[in-house]
């Protein structure tokens, strides 16, 4: 039997900006998940930079601030996005 990569229950990835070029794509979104002991939720802002050559991906990076999941809130990251709307939730 195959097993979920991230087996966490209740992750949410909400993509906030998508940008390609010919062998390149950045994702801009926030993962929320809740913690399985506590379940208090994490969020954290990340950036996804995906590489591909000949159709497949070739190379993934992630950056993110480790700091930052359990203590910002839902209201302090919307403001780091200053409007800027939801593209799609992918759960």
């Amino acid at each position: 039997m195959k097993e979920d990569i991230y087996p966490i229950s209740g992750r949410i990835y909400d993509i906030r900006n998508i940008t390609e070029s010919d062998n390149v794509v950045m994702v801009e979104l926030i993962e929320s998940y809740p913690d399985p002991d506590n379940k208090i939720i994490f969020r954290t802002p990340l950036i996804i930079v995906l590489e591909f050559q000949n159709g497949k991906i070739k190379n993934g990076r992630h950056y993110c601030d480790p700091n930052i999941h359990d203590k910002a809130t839902t209201e302090q990251i919307e403001q780091a996005y200053n409007g800027t709307p939801s593209k799609m939730q992918i759960k």
